[in-house]
């Protein structure tokens, strides 16, 4: 029994990480970021697209659709609000 918790254990924390660097969930967070900004929310679009663009980069190669299509959507965002630039620098 302790040997099936730890495999257990040791699979979400798998499953987690896997979820956070895979390009499907970046892809998702875009989905959410481009919803909010046709909402005109754009404080809560900056930071989905800003973690997408992580993900992308990190998992993609720079000159891959899904990263720059993620890198366009955010210098639009940016260029309509730069105050929301401004904080993505400081944190």
């Amino acid at each position: 029994m302790r040997q099936s918790r730890f495999i257990s254990k040791r699979w979400r924390y798998g499953a987690q990480h896997w979820v956070e660097v895979h390009p499907n969930y970046a892809g998702s967070l875009h989905n959410l970021g481009v919803l909010f900004v046709e909402q005109g929310r754009l404080d809560k679009a900056a930071p989905l697209l800003q973690g997408a663009l992580a993900i992308l980069e990190k998992a993609l190669p720079a000159d891959h659709a899904h990263t720059q299509s993620t890198r366009s959507r955010l210098d639009r965002l940016y260029a309509e609000r730069p105050d929301l630039r401004d904080g993505a620098e400081m944190s």
